[in-house]
């Protein structure tokens, strides 16, 4: 499968969790962004970045250099709503929620991302020029303070915690105003996650894979539910905020425990949706 923003064909694997507690599903995607920040920081085109990046800081304090990493992705990474990103390779681009690890974002002709894809960059950047880092996950609508809506990063230094909103925010520092829950997620300590059996809630595989394909779920009016037999999908309105990251405008509705759908496409893109048991 080709994708037009990217270089490279695309490839699909998927995890699979069974629930759809929002704390289960954001803990698993925040596990993957650690990983893919933690292998990426290792590449050369990560690492070049980060030159480049605190060539524009005469500081050597590693507040100024992860403040340097910030003001680099905003000069050279565009924020682009998922459902633009997954459109060529989603039937519910609406409904996707797509991570774009730090070395493809690097490769795209033109580098675009969201919050999530933003934030893997920065946490890598900062890994390979020796900064510590965690995610903040953040209830950031109004409507839903118990759903995680945004994530950045807070950089860990001797000079204090830094907090860096590559997407969203106006200057190193600034922090989103949280409606609702929050948590913070350190990168390096998820080395060694064992709060969730993660051997028994995911499943990878083109079987998986083919279960999505065989879905058709129908198109229901923006901002309304749609239901066929014990699946119930949500359709959030187009562009309905700007802090989309997962549990916010994908709802698993009725009794039963719902099946959390995590596709990831080459190691490039991954794709987030729920569906009915």
């Amino acid at each position: 499968m080709l994708h037009p923003q990217f270089n490279t064909p695309i490839q699909a694997t998927i995890h699979q969790v069974e629930s759809d507690d929002d704390e289960v599903v954001t803990a698993q995607t925040i596990h993957l962004m650690a990983k893919y920040a933690r292998e990426d920081s290792l590449s050369p085109i990560v690492r070049r970045a980060a030159a480049e990046a605190i060539l524009t800081t005469k500081d050597s304090r590693a507040a100024s250099k992860a403040a340097a990493g910030w003001e680099w992705i905003r000069a050279h990474v565009r924020f682009q709503l998922d459902s633009i990103t997954a459109a060529p390779v989603s039937e519910t681009p609406d409904q996707a929620e797509l991570l774009i690890r730090p070395v493809d974002i690097l490769t795209m002709p033109q580098m675009v991302g969201d919050c999530d894809d933003q934030s893997m960059l920065c946490a890598s950047m900062l890994r390979s020029l020796g900064i510590d880092s965690s995610f903040k996950t953040v209830a950031a609508e109004r409507t839903t303070p118990d759903l995680y809506s945004h994530v950045y990063v807070v950089a860990h230094t001797p000079e204090g915690d830094l907090s860096l909103d590559c997407s969203h925010g106006p200057h190193p520092g600034w922090e989103v105003t949280p409606t609702g829950k929050t948590r913070i997620w350190r990168i390096e300590a998820m080395q060694q996650l064992g709060a969730i059996d993660w051997g028994s809630l995911i499943k990878t595989g083109v079987e998986a894979g083919s279960e999505i394909a065989k879905a058709r779920f129908g198109q229901p009016p923006e901002g309304t539910y749609i239901q066929q037999g014990s699946n119930v999908v949500y359709r959030q309105p187009a562009n309905s905020s700007p802090l989309a990251f997962p549990g916010v405008g994908v709802n698993v509705g009725g009794t039963e425990i719902g099946t959390s759908m995590i596709l990831i496409i080459g190691a490039v893109i991954l794709l987030f949706a729920l569906k009915g048991k």
